[in-house]
């Protein structure tokens, strides 16, 4: 009888959804993945005075998600499209702000650069595409 119910919930699932227990999700699926943006350079951590402190940048078709993980104090956040144009600046305050989202739905097309530049002009650069 468990199992006779069982085969029948089953059944109605598959029916109703249309698609079988083990489905997995397409790719025109609205997933919105995230890509780690692979950074090259240091900037010195200042409330520790350490050499490196790693500043973590993820690319997703919805925006550039950044992560500050120590004070660095101000730098400047700047996009460069393939042809060297400034498509996006910005200047954040990591000794109050850990986090930072850039929308680029209204970038087109092609390889960007992003940098992270401090005060003393030392920088961090990577490149993400949009497809």
């Amino acid at each position: 009888m468990k199992r006779t119910l069982l085969t029948y919930f089953m059944l109605l699932g598959i029916i109703t959804t249309g698609s079988s227990p083990l489905s997995f999700p397409s790719i025109n699926d609205s997933m919105d993945v995230e890509e780690e943006i692979e950074l090259i350079g240091s900037l010195p951590d200042i409330s520790t005075r350490s050499a490196i402190c790693p500043i973590q940048a993820f690319c997703s078709t919805s925006g550039i998600r950044v992560i500050f993980p120590c004070n660095m104090g101000d730098l400047d956040v700047v996009i460069y499209d393939n042809a060297d144009h400034v498509v996006y600046e910005s200047t954040v305050n990591t000794s109050t702000e850990d986090q930072l989202f850039i929308d680029i739905s209204s970038f087109g097309q092609g390889i960007y650069e992003i940098r992270f530049i401090s005060s003393e002009d030392r920088f961090v650069y990577g490149e993400f595409e949009i497809d």
